[in-house]
């Protein structure tokens, strides 16, 4: 997917031409992908700290409602908005006394970032008997 961002972006800054798309959109039916209004539009504002804030929860997202109101987070405040996560992936709803207050995602490590490794002093070797420990930020 970040491949595809890179070259979607150079393409429109005028780098070269790709080829129309096999498929309009990224999830494989043709149809743009639409979210819903599952969030509460009318939650209001809240003017705490952190440590104000009772009940705070970090849940992992288990039911299709949840992973819809995820997305719907991602989609609305998230400086990318979203996009469909590839690969083996966590996602969390942070949930408080005052409703739903965040969303995190967490997905597998890219295979091979040398600067990542050269950063950790990984060899191939420990790299291949390693990633499994190592998630990206999604």
């Amino acid at each position: 997917m970040s491949c595809r961002v890179a070259l979607l972006r150079m393409e429109r800054d005028g780098w070269f031409k790709l080829p129309p798309s096999l498929r309009p959109s990224g999830n494989g039916n043709g149809k743009p992908y639409k979210h819903g209004n599952l969030l509460n539009d009318k939650q209001p504002l809240l003017n705490l700290s952190a440590g104000e804030i009772q009940d705070i929860s970090l849940d992992i997202v288990k039911t299709p409602k949840e992973s819809r109101i995820w997305n719907e987070m991602i989609h609305r405040w998230h400086y990318l908005g979203y996009k469909r996560l590839v690969g083996s992936q966590l996602c969390y709803l942070i949930n408080s006394c005052y409703g739903i207050l965040g969303a995190l995602g967490f997905g597998a490590s890219a295979w091979n970032v040398q600067a990542k490794e050269d950063f950790i002093g990984w060899s191939r070797q420990i790299r291949e008997q390693n990633l499994h420990l190592i998630v990206n930020n999604c």
